[in-house]
């Protein structure tokens, strides 16, 4: 080991003080002291503890790395941020003001780090779900050429695509959508994938009852 972390938390008036010492595992020295204050909410005390471990993890991590440029950091904590307020959507209220507190974090980080992907693909599933369709289009087209993305890109740029509600666009969802069911089916990733496969195919669906007698329904988002 090459270092310890030991720490206290104190009460001071209506503020909670985290302080952390870093210390050399093999003199004990204390190399650097960081402190952070919180308010606490007892109601909310899921976002309390992120608030105060984001106070200062980040110091530590910075410390730790000084080969790391400080932005670095900084993309990261917000984009963990964004992604704590989607799970917040996507598991208490479905409250939008969720959504749209986890669309500026993400736009920060992608005016620092243009090419975090991870940022840019949780970018585009929320200009989907706030029905940003052209900007989430932009942005799948892009991530669709990148290996790692490229199935849950195409599955999303479909569904923006379906989204545009115009006769060519549906036909590029189409594409899309056999796009996906293709590489799901070439790779043998369908048990993987199993709830992504079986939405293309209502996907699809959706597509060509619109086509056939105008009838609308949602494509779910991911």
């Amino acid at each position: 080991r090459r270092y310890i972390l030991t720490g206290n938390i104190y009460r001071e008036t209506e503020l909670i003080k985290l302080e952390v010492l870093l210390k050399d595992a093999r003199t004990d020295k204390v190399i650097n002291v960081f402190d952070s204050y919180v308010l606490p909410n007892s109601k909310k005390s899921a976002v309390f503890a992120l608030e105060l471990s984001h106070s200062i993890a980040y110091q530590l991590l910075y410390a730790l790395s000084p080969n790391v440029e400080a932005s670095s950091w900084k993309s990261l904590q917000l984009l963990i941020e964004a992604l704590h307020n989607i799970y917040r959507y996507n598991t208490q209220s479905s409250n939008k003001a969720f959504l749209k507190y986890a669309l500026r974090k993400l736009e920060e980080v992608t005016a620092i780090d243009p090419m975090y992907w991870l940022a840019k693909y949780n970018l585009g599933i929320i200009y989907n779900n706030l029905g940003q369709y052209y900007k989430a289009k932009e942005i799948f087209f892009t991530l669709k050429k990148n290996k790692r993305f490229y199935i849950e890109a195409t599955y999303n740029l479909g569904v923006a695509y379906y989204h545009f509600s115009q006769e060519w666009a549906y036909h590029k969802s189409i594409e899309s959508f056999h796009e996906v069911l293709s590489a799901l089916n070439k790779k043998h990733l369908r048990k993987q994938y199993s709830k992504l496969y079986s939405l293309t195919h209502c996907g699809l669906a959706n597509v060509y009852a619109k086509q056939v007698n105008g009838f609308s329904a949602d494509v779910e988002k991911l």
